[in-house]
């Protein structure tokens, strides 16, 4: 009998529920952790994103500049990372080994998005996750846990496609602790996931190599997953995350004065880019101050005035920040 749309999603719905708690993350998965991010903190993880996605190695010194301009501490952005499970480095490098859905170091996995460089990811699951988190084609390059052999799959419009046809995704969790991907695991009583879990998420190329490892230790095979099926769950656990917070802008006019605000505003260097560009407009009659998220504007107001030359400076220059390329949404209210 042929299942209908619903059951379908909610058959999904189960398979990611029971992965998020193999992964021991949160019942909304991913995106829960981000929630507690600030916004600046939010900018700076996906910098080191975007740093993956052309394939370089990323270290902990490159981001001085950018924190910096963000008036932010490193050092607690980094505490609150590791805190978090979502960033780990090399103490003594201080190259970032895990990024998730990214890994510093070599893994079985590679993830080429559309346009740009081979990066690795953290598991199999981390690997088709990645084009649902930055909307993109993508291919992966990846191997049988069983016997070696080359796995490739093409993600174009969200479908992925393998070669061979029969790949499968195991998922399971590592109880001997061989394989590290941070330089403190084995003395880490509650370890992170990129070390209990992620060696034990692999792909197989057939049933039947993933049916032998489940023989000899289910515990690393772990749960079965069709392809379509893990990439539904890697898109349900990381579609959606690259940002980690609504990139808007809202726009309210009063008597002699224009209030901007933006979560963005809370970060120095972004204040200070909108500042720039509002400066020498002709509806612009003093200067702009800052409260929180808010950016008050005076403004001369005759029927000469559209606020919207100043909405669109501010919009041109949040979206122009190098460490945050995104479009902004401006609602006027």
């Amino acid at each position: 009998m042929k299942q209908s749309q619903n059951q379908i999603n909610a058959s999904l719905q189960d398979l990611t529920e029971k992965v998020l708690q193999t992964l021991g993350l949160p019942e909304e998965g991913f995106k829960e952790k981000l929630k507690s991010l600030t916004p600046m903190e939010n900018m700076i993880r996906t910098a080191i994103l975007f740093e993956f996605t052309e394939g370089k190695t990323v270290n902990v010194a490159d981001l001085i500049p950018m924190v910096k301009q963000l008036g932010v501490d490193l050092q607690s952005i980094l505490s609150r990372f590791s805190e978090l499970d979502l960033i780990h480095w090399d103490k003594k490098s201080g190259n970032v080994t895990v990024a998730y859905p990214y890994s510093g170091i070599p893994t079985p996995h590679r993830v080429t998005l559309s346009g740009k460089s081979p990066a690795y990811s953290m598991c199999a699951i981390d690997a088709l996750g990645i084009p649902s988190m930055f909307e993109s084609d993508a291919l992966i390059e990846s191997e049988c846990a069983h016997c070696g052999e080359k796995i490739n799959i093409n993600v174009k419009n969200n479908v992925p496609v393998s070669n061979p046809e029969t790949v499968v995704v195991g998922v399971g969790t590592v109880t001997d602790m061989t394989s590290c991907s941070t330089t403190s695991c084995s003395t880490d009583p509650n370890p992170p996931v990129s070390t209990s879990c992620c060696p034990a998420i692999q792909f197989y190329c057939s049933d039947k190599h993933w049916s032998e490892s489940n023989e000899k230790n289910p515990t690393k095979a772990g749960t079965r997953l069709t392809l379509l099926e893990a990439f539904e769950v890697g898109a349900g656990v990381f579609g959606g995350a690259l940002q980690g917070f609504k990139n808007e802008m809202t726009i309210q006019t009063e008597a002699d004065k224009i209030i901007l605000e933006s979560e963005r505003f809370t970060c120095k260097g972004c204040l200070e880019r909108v500042n720039e560009a509002i400066a020498n407009l002709p509806e612009v009659t003093g200067q702009p101050e800052s409260a929180g998220n808010l950016l008050i504007v005076p403004i001369n107001i005759n029927h000469d005035t559209d606020i919207r030359n100043i909405a669109n400076a501010a919009q041109t220059a949040l979206e122009s920040d190098p460490y945050y390329p995104f479009p902004v949404t401006v609602i006027y209210r």
